[in-house]
């Protein structure tokens, strides 16, 4: 790989990162333990983007700068019912489940009501932009047929998000300038569910003789 594609994908994960609100720039933080029990309404937001407790969403990448392709995979933790934790790569952001939406933590929303085409609100980095509503969307992950698009755009950095309903971030694609080229990195959801803990039902091997 050369320098231009190692720069492309550190800022592509970078951008990943940005989107679905992990911060990369955050305190390294542990893996998420089991989420402790939570009762919550869910507002019509929430539906695009349901946050369930221990929800593990993963993600094909691909970059058409490098061509690398890899997997990005993000799980949820709810602290409280009002509270959600997004975890990528030992990396966390918190969320805020509040009436209008769903809010990030450090300023600015990761959606907000009313999810209706033309709406515009403060993202993460800069003004995001409602583009569709009801849009259907292929993935590996299966077919939906209602699903919300957002762009969210700052100077020459673009990140088109789709919301799907009942399951969340469905695909997202970063643009912008790497160096003197432009470049362009997406994610498409994979596969989305609760969190398998292998072997922790399993009984204790017995005692050696």
């Amino acid at each position: 790989m050369n320098a231009l594609s190692k720069t492309a994908l550190a800022k592509t994960t970078l951008g990943f990162c940005l989107v679905i609100a992990v911060g990369c720039g955050d305190n390294a933080a542990k893996q998420p333990a089991a989420s402790p029990a939570a009762p919550n309404q869910v507002s019509d937001v929430e539906r695009y983007f349901p946050l369930l407790a221990d929800t593990v969403l993963a993600y094909d990448t691909e970059s058409e700068i490098s061509g690398e392709k890899g997997m990005l995979v993000m799980q949820v933790r709810r602290t409280r019912a009002e509270h959600a934790e997004l975890y990528v790569a030992g990396r966390a952001k918190r969320l805020e489940l509040v009436k209008s939406g769903i809010r990030l933590s450090g300023g600015g929303w990761l959606l907000k009501s009313p999810l209706t085409q033309g709406m515009r609100y403060k993202g993460d980095f800069g003004e995001v932009l409602v583009t569709h509503v009801g849009k259907a969307l292929t993935t590996p992950a299966g077919a939906f047929s209602d699903c919300v698009v957002t762009v969210e755009q700052a100077g020459s950095r673009k990140v088109t998000t789709t919301f799907c309903r009942d399951v969340g971030i469905a695909e997202l694609v970063v643009e912008g300038q790497v160096g003197e080229e432009f470049g362009r990195e997406r994610a498409v959801l994979r596969s989305h569910g609760p969190r398998v803990d292998i072997g922790a039902d399993l009984p204790p091997p017995p005692p050696k003789k």
